[in-house]
């Protein structure tokens, strides 16, 4: 868990239960064969939202906002199961502080693999909060190249066999903006 050094915190890196990255490395790490260097915005995995107050929490540039690490509240580790809870200040380019969140990142092992669960609640802490509706957010993660629903060969992406379905039964690229209590999201990274 990254919270100092990027527009917001990120998990980095995520690996499977073989030891392999199942997100993509850049911009964190550049040069890795096969991954694409665009989209320099979408870390491995974050919580963000694109408008909020018609400020955008998503992209990131000097007139983005950005969601600062406030504290640690709790962390705990454990053969099973382990956790990260912090409160975080969702900041807008003039300084001013437009809402807030307490999240918790549960690590566990289960059968066949592991999860990641996160808990997020938002605080109207300095006011009211519109969140616009927007494509971009709210949970985000770059997969590994392998992963990719499809090939992208001008940017190096070569071995894409990812796929993807969602609770509702919407699978492949029809997941993305669609409203559904879990995505199944699945390839094969070096067999």
């Amino acid at each position: 868990y990254i919270f100092r050094g990027y527009s917001r915190p990120i998990l980095f890196p995520i690996n499977g239960p073989h030891g392999l990255g199942v997100t993509r490395s850049f911009p964190i790490k550049a040069g890795v064969p096969g991954e694409a260097p665009d989209h320099p915005h979408q870390k491995p995995m974050f919580f963000a939202h694109g408008w909020v107050n018609g400020v955008n929490f998503f992209a990131e540039s000097a007139d983005c906002g950005k969601t600062v690490h406030d504290k640690l509240l709790k962390v705990q580790s454990g053969s099973r199961r382990g956790l990260i809870q912090t409160s975080n200040k969702w900041v807008a380019p003039d300084g001013k502080i437009v809402c807030s969140d307490t999240r918790t990142l549960f690590f566990q092992a289960v059968p066949g693999g592991r999860a990641i669960d996160w808990e997020v609640s938002l605080h109207a802490s300095h006011g009211d909060v519109t969140f616009r509706d927007d494509k971009h957010g709210i949970m985000a993660i770059r997969m590994h190249p392998n992963l990719r629903l499809d090939n992208d060969p001008p940017h190096g992406v070569t071995t894409a066999n990812g796929q993807a379905v969602n609770s509702e039964g919407v699978s492949g690229k029809a997941v993305f903006g669609k409203r559904a209590k879990w995505i199944d999201y699945w390839g094969k990274i070096n067999d």
